[in-house]
């Protein structure tokens, strides 16, 4: 059985999002949706046994990720009917956000897995939103505008800056105290919450 249990996420109406956690040799994890007491395992991709559920909007469905084959991808759930949302022609995806318009935030492996970026998924269609010049970014969290926040490496890859992306896809780099950020959520006014390495070197 499991050995315990994480909750990542919780919607309006009480239902609760994470996974079961199973002794680390095993390589098991199954999405879980709670109602209250009531736990829903969610399944994943028809592919090995590692599935791990992230957002849940207030109709029920659920964003997140599983195996699919040798790699790990963004999954949406409704119900616990799981559908493949797909990659940016690399290997990999995950998602992490979803809204009430069902829009995912996640990110994906691009062409030849020469980068990961942040996507935004409108249906099972991944939009690539790029990044602030360096190889990889990623989304965190999506608002029901469809605007996005998460991260991305500048030119060079040595530093990470938050970035706040519109709906139509373009990028804002949100600086930094001094060195790294990463933005982590945003509300419906553009308001967006994160971390950012300070004048000391510790995060704040």
């Amino acid at each position: 059985g499991a050995t315990g249990s994480l909750i990542v996420n919780i919607n309006d109406n009480g239902s609760s999002v994470g996974w079961d956690e199973y002794p680390p040799e095993l390589d098991i994890s199954d999405g879980v949706r709670w109602d209250v007491t009531a736990a829903t395992k969610l399944g994943n991709l028809g592919f090995g046994y590692v599935s791990h559920a992230m957002d849940i909007n207030n109709k029920g469905v659920i964003a997140g990720s599983g195996c699919a084959g040798s790699s790990m991808h963004a999954i949406r759930w409704n119900g616990t009917t799981a559908t493949d949302i797909g990659t940016l022609g690399g290997s990999s995806s995950d998602a992490w956000g979803i809204n009430e318009s069902g829009q995912i935030a996640g990110s994906a492996a691009i062409v030849n897995d020469d980068g990961i970026h942040a996507t935004r998924w409108d249906g099972n269609t991944a939009v690539d939103l790029g990044t602030l010049g360096g190889t990889n970014s990623s989304a965190m969290d999506i608002n029901e505008l469809g605007q996005v926040v998460g991260s991305s490496s500048l030119a060079g890859d040595e530093v990470t800056h938050a970035v706040y992306w519109n709906t139509d896809g373009a990028a804002t780099d949100l600086g930094s105290l001094t060195g790294d950020s990463l933005a982590y959520n945003l509300n419906n006014l553009g308001q967006v919450v994160g971390w950012s390495t300070g004048l000391d070197g510790n995060s704040i």
